[in-house]
């Protein structure tokens, strides 16, 4: 019987020990996510990408592009080209005679403004080609506050803008001018 003893310990003891807990059940599958709906594909236009104005110009949003810079019979030019890669704006040097051009191209001739962050001023464009083009001195201090204005800088007519960013090929064309 005190053999005994023991094995009933243990089997008293064991029934102490509450019954395991079933796991839960696994949670279903999450649905599959929907196929997304393709893009359109972008359409070509000929409109410019020019944006409306706005009344704080420094928190537009920048026109879509990018500016690339090239040498080409002694100018210095840097084009700013729409991602679908049409001409928008141009900075170009001239060799003889110095001098810095600021084109908007599909604009007209008239007086256009140029803003930077820390000057404003006035221009007359005189139409070239397809493009309004504005003429500076290359010791000029605009060229001075767009290359160095805080990311970017506009050019308006009054109906349209170009918010565009203010990038070292821009300050390439100014320095090889001067």
């Amino acid at each position: 019987m005190i053999r005994s003893a023991p094995a009933a310990l243990v089997l008293l003891l064991a029934g102490c020990v509450p019954p395991p807990t079933t796991a839960p059940a696994p949670a279903p599958a999450p649905a599959p996510a929907p196929a997304p709906n393709p893009a359109p594909a972008p359409v070509a236009s000929a409109a410019p990408v020019a944006q409306p104005v706005w009344t704080d110009w420094v928190h537009a949003p920048l026109t879509s592009g990018d500016w690339t810079w090239r040498s080409e019979g002694g100018d210095s030019i840097a084009e700013f080209r729409s991602p679908q890669g049409r001409m928008v704006a141009q900075v170009a040097c001239t060799a003889a005679p110095r001098q810095v051009f600021v084109s908007a191209y599909g604009w007209n001739a008239g007086t256009l403004t140029i803003r930077t962050e820390t000057a404003e001023r006035q221009v007359v464009a005189n139409l070239s080609g397809m493009a309004a083009r504005m003429v500076f001195q290359p010791a000029d201090s605009l060229l001075d506050a767009i290359a160095f204005s805080r990311g970017r800088f506009a050019v308006e007519d009054g109906r349209q803008a170009l918010y565009l960013p203010s990038y070292p090929e821009i300050t390439r064309v100014i320095e090889d001018c001067r």
